[in-house]
This record gives C-alpha cells, structure tokens and sequence, in this order.
C-alpha cells in the first residue's frame, strides 16, 4: 500500500466508531489468521533466568507449564520465568485482556469484559 493512501486510511478509521472498528479488527483477524502471541514465547527452550545457560534440561511439568532446570546452578523455572508475564494469573484471561485494552477500554475497565 501506497504511504499516501494508507494515511487516508488512517484518518477514515480514526472517524469510526467503537463498534465498527471492533468489527474492523475481527475481520481483519478473520484474514490474516494472527498467532496467539503466548504460543511463541512458550514453544522455545527458554535460557536459564538466574544464569542464562541453554540449554537446559526439561524437568516436568507444573500449572500447565513445562518446567525446566538449569544443568550448571540447578535452578528450576519455566518459560515464563524472568518476564513481566512470570507471576500474573489468570492466563487464559490474558488475550481477552489485551484485546479490551487494545479496543480502548480503561485497565479497570478491561478486566470487566473478562468475567
């Protein structure tokens, strides 16, 4: 696309309402088939969060996370350890979460359409 008319397209979507950009992203969602962006960060090894040796060994599996320990200083982690996501709950809330705010809804707002 063009830089000219992907501004014009810009300006067109910020002239949309709430309901019709939300519908908007589900089409646009519907096409490209985008990733759930979760999948990615736990289908890699992660390094080690206290030394970041890789690779390390898997080491079972815990609150349906694959658990792993690092073979040099014997610390045990999964693939969330050492990320802002680490100790959140609620994971299967997570994309709903992100879409609500990503629609423009307050962050006391967001957990609301997550009930």
């Amino acid at each position: 696309m063009r830089t000219e008319a992907f501004r014009q397209c810009l300006l067109q979507t910020a002239a949309l309402t709430a309901a019709r950009r939300r519908r908007t992203v589900e089409v646009l969602r519907q096409e490209r088939k985008l990733p759930d962006p979760l999948a990615g960060i736990l289908a890699l090894e992660p390094a080690c969060a206290r030394c970041h040796h890789q690779p390390c060994g898997r080491w079972g599996k815990a609150h349906g996370l694959a658990r792993y320990r690092c073979s040099v200083c014997g610390k045990r982690f999964n693939a969330l350890s050492g990320t802002p996501l680490a100790r959140l709950r609620h994971r299967e809330c997570w994309g709903e979460y992100a879409q609500a705010l990503i629609d423009g809804a307050t962050v006391r707002g967001a957990p609301l359409r997550c009930a």
